[in-house]
C-alpha cells in the first residue's frame, strides 16, 4: 500500500504535511476541471472501454482554449509541488523514493483489479 512506502521513507510531520497538501490542491483542480466538462466530455472520461491515454487524446480535441489552459496548469502546479516536495528530501529519503518508484513501475504493468 502507499501508506507503508511512505513510512519507509521516514518522512517528518512537516513533510507529510507538504504531500497532503500537494495532494488536496491535486485533487481540488482535479475537481473544478472536471467541473467545467461538458455532457460529451463527460462521456468521453467515463468511456471503460478506452486506454487512459486514448480517452485524454479524444478529451484533447473537444477540450476548449480555457480548459486546455486549465488543464496546463492544473499540471504544472502538480509538477512543481513535486518538485518542492522533493527538495526537502534527505539524499536518503530521495534514494528510497527512486528505488520505491522502480517497484512501483513494475506494478503498473499488472492491472488492479475491479478497475
Amino acid at each position: 500500500s502507499k501508506k507503508e512506502g511512505h513510512a519507509e521513507l521516514n518522512l517528518t510531520d512537516a513533510q507529510k504535511a507538504q504531500m497532503k497538501a500537494n495532494r488536496e490542491s491535486q485533487k481540488a483542480n482535479h475537481e473544478k476541471f472536471e467541473a467545467s466538462l461538458n455532457a460529451e466530455q463527460k462521456a468521453i472520461m467515463a468511456d471503460k472501454t478506452m486506454k487512459p491515454r486514448d480517452k485524454m487524446q479524444k478529451l484533447n480535441e473537444t477540450l476548449s482554449a480555457d480548459q486546455k489552459a486549465m488543464f496546463k496548469a492544473n499540471r504544472e502546479e502538480a509538477k512543481k509541488n513535486h518538485e518542492a516536495f522533493k527538495a526537502t528530501l534527505t539524499p536518503e529519503q530521495k534514494e528510497k523514493m527512486e528505488s520505491m518508484k522502480g517497484k512501483m513501475g513494475d506494478r503498473k504493468q499488472h492491472k488492479p483489479k475491479g478497475k
